[in-house]
């Protein structure tokens, strides 16, 4: 009676159990096998190869199932192969481009940023994803304290706004084609098309502001009049009949550019000479 009990709750286990081991285990076979045993999927130069005898590494696949850590000692590009292999076969077209951002090629891999076994919603959320950026990218995390930032640490912009984790074939995996274009997604009344336009501003917003975080007020580069003295002469202070303007207008000259010329970024109205001097 009591070996009938026992036959009966093994084929039960079977029954139930059987299935699922025999997939680990085809799985198992398929990611744990040692090189030794069985022709690796991956190769060095990240290309597929075909499977060798895969029945002499079952007890490297028994062992595997129970340390998952043997994952950890593929090689980045392999890591993230087994990850491609299902997550650009569907709709996922932002890891298309993963081969040739500067994650891949630096030989970073999907384990770096995902954990794969923490639950079945693997995405890092906008919110987490600064603190996760942040633990290689230190020189910006440094720029987002400096006084003049963009209001990351506050939670309201995330590093998923203007890049793309993933890849991609722009600057710094940026989401848009250009700077200027990542910029105006939320910078709208500096997108123009101006009648009077500033010529650097329309090429790159790097040229006056720092993205991440400045010294200097509004992100700049560095302070007014010191930054537009780079490009552009300064006002003449020097009177055509000798002698020097007096040290209030010199200072009020000097002071910031900006607080004449508030249109900085481009305007369709003329200037009180009838040019395009940005003062309104």
């Amino acid at each position: 009676m009591q070996l009938t009990t026992a036959a009966f709750r093994l084929s039960k286990w079977i029954w139930l159990w059987g299935p699922i081991a025999l997939l680990l285990l085809v799985l198992g076979i398929i990611i744990f096998c040692p090189e030794d045993q069985m022709k690796m999927l991956i190769n060095k130069e990240g290309g597929l190869v075909e499977l060798g005898t895969p029945l002499l590494c079952v007890p490297a696949v028994i062992a595997g199932l129970f340390c998952i850590q043997h994952l950890k000692n593929l090689p980045a590009t392999a890591q993230s192969l087994i990850c491609l292999k299902c997550h650009t076969a569907n709709a996922t077209f932002n890891l298309h481009d993963w081969n040739v951002g500067p994650h891949a090629l630096n030989e970073v891999s999907c384990f770096e940023c995902h954990d794969v076994h923490a639950s079945p919603d693997l995405k890092v959320t906008p919110l987490d994803s600064g603190k996760l950026c942040f633990g290689c990218h230190q020189s910006a995390q440094a720029e987002f304290s400096l006084p003049s930032h963009h209001p990351l640490k506050e939670g309201r912009v995330f590093c998923v706004d203007c890049h793309d984790p993933h890849g991609g074939f722009t600057d710094k995996n940026l989401l848009q084609d250009s700077v200027e274009e990542t910029c105006i997604q939320c910078h709208a009344d500096k997108r123009g098309p101006f009648l009077y336009e500033h010529a650097d501003v329309t090429n790159d917003c790097q040229n006056c502001h720092s993205p991440h975080g400045s010294v200097n007020k509004n992100l700049l580069n560095a302070r007014e009049p010191f930054l537009c003295l780079q490009c552009h002469v300064g006002h003449r202070v020097n009177r055509q009949e000798g002698g020097s303007d007096s040290p209030e207008r010199i200072r009020a000259l000097y002071t910031r550019c900006s607080d004449c010329h508030s249109r900085i970024h481009g305007t369709d109205t003329p200037s009180t000479s009838g040019e395009g001097r940005f003062t309104r």
